[in-house]
C-alpha cells in the first residue's frame, strides 16, 4: 500500500479566492 497525503486548508480567505461563497458574506450561509 502507498501511503497519501492529504492536505486541508483553513482560514478565512481561502473560500472568497477560490470563489467560493463565505460564510457571513451577502449570499451566504449566516442570514
Amino acid at each position: 500500500m502507498t501511503k497519501k497525503k492529504l492536505v486541508v486548508l483553513s482560514g478565512a480567505g481561502i473560500s472568497a479566492e477560490s470563489g467560493i461563497p463565505t460564510f457571513r458574506a451577502s449570499d451566504g450561509l449566516w442570514e
